[in-house]
Formats: structure tokens, C-alpha cells, sequence
């Protein structure tokens, strides 16, 4: 009898080459009606939940809790950021400037986009809940240190913080949207949002 060659590939070495060809096993029907199992090619769906959540209908991804506490969190977020930049050159003429800081208020805002890479990698790292966290922090502190009786010079550091905050919370929004229900229903769930919030906005106007 012939002998059979020995397996050298050793345990861990064979239950890496298992994890690294990993298969998905689909259900297929036979022609004799009975079920079979055939392996695809396709990886295993690491985000389970995001496809379950893409199978779902839209009203039914709106209702969920999760979608009303993000848009709850952006709308609270946008309120007092829509008031300050209505009245960014009222309030500065009554601390006193003479167009500087409103002038600066317009180039830092639009320089601020130099940090969405890095924002943005902080977040694919750390996590959506700690994008949220800074772009929380930095907003409160900008509207901080705006609101306070400090030298116009400090208020640079404010409008700063402004400008870089106001970036992460928008665009940690729609990354959320994204990432927590899938892109099938993407424009309709961060439109929506976005209507919800320009709404609670109006409570800005007296």
C-alpha cells in the first residue's frame, strides 16, 4: 500500500491559511428540491449589522433610536452654530472691532478644511463616538470663548475653534448616517436630518 504524505503544515500555521481564505456558506436549492450548501468566494460581511440595517425599509430606519438620538445630537449641535454665523459681524461690532475679526472669521472658516483628513482619520481610528466628542468640545469651546468678555485677540482662538468644530459635526453626521444604515437609503435619512434641524433651528429667532 501506498503511504500517504504527511500534512507538514502545522496547527497554527493551517489555522491561519483558515483565517486567511475565509468563505461565506450560502443556501442553495438542488434540482431534487433538497437543500444544499455551496461555499462562495465572497468574504465574511464583517458589518453584519449595516447590511441588516440596508434590508430595512426607510420609515423603519427613521424610527429607530438611533437615528433619533444622532439627529437630536445635530440639531442640538447646529442651533447655537447657525445663530453665531447670522450674527458674527453684530457681535464682533459690539466688542468693539472694526471689520478685522469679521474678515478673519471668513478665511479661518474656509482654512478649517485642512483638518477634515485629519478629523477624519481620527475617527476611522478612535471611532464615530469620539468625532462626535471633539467636534462637540470644539464647538462649546468656541462659543465659550466668543461669548466671553475677552480681548479680541482671544477671540481668534474662538472663531478657530468655530470654524474646525462646526466641519467635524457636519461631517461626522453624514459619516454616521452612513456607517450605521447603509448607503441604500443614505440621501433620504441625511436629507431628512437636515430638514429636522434647519427646523429646530427657527427656535434661534425670538
Amino acid at each position: 500500500e501506498e503511504e500517504k504524505p504527511e500534512n507538514n503544515i502545522e496547527d497554527g500555521d493551517s489555522k491561519q491559511v483558515l483565517a486567511d481564505n475565509k468563505t461565506s456558506e450560502v443556501d442553495t436549492k438542488s434540482e431534487d428540491g433538497e437543500n444544499s450548501v455551496k461555499k462562495s468566494d465572497r468574504p465574511i460581511a464583517v458589518h453584519a449589522n449595516v447590511e441588516s440595517d440596508e434590508e430595512k425599509g426607510v420609515l423603519e430606519l427613521v424610527l429607530t433610536w438611533e437615528y433619533f438620538l444622532l439627529v437630536l445630537w445635530f440639531s442640538v449641535e447646529v442651533v447655537p452654530l447657525q445663530y453665531y454665523v447670522a450674527t458674527i459681524g453684530f457681535q464682533m461690532e459690539r466688542k468693539g472691532d472694526t471689520g478685522r475679526n469679521t474678515n478673519l472669521y471668513a478665511i479661518i472658516y474656509a482654512a478649517s478644511a485642512v483638518f477634515a483628513p485629519l478629523t477624519g482619520k481620527i475617527a476611522d481610528v478612535a471611532g464615530l463616538g469620539v468625532g462626535q466628542a471633539i467636534g462637540t468640545i470644539l464647538t462649546s469651546a468656541s462659543l465659550f470663548v466668543l461669548a466671553s468678555d475677552w480681548s479680541l485677540d482671544a477671540h481668534v482662538s474662538g472663531i478657530a475653534f468655530y470654524g474646525i468644530g462646526r466641519m467635524v459635526v457636519f461631517g461626522m453626521f453624514f459619516t454616521n448616517v452612513g456607517k450605521r444604515f447603509g448607503y441604500i437609503h443614505f440621501g433620504t435619512l441625511a436629507g431628512l436630518g437636515l430638514f429636522i434641524s434647519a427646523v429646530i433651528s427657527l427656535l434661534q429667532y425670538p
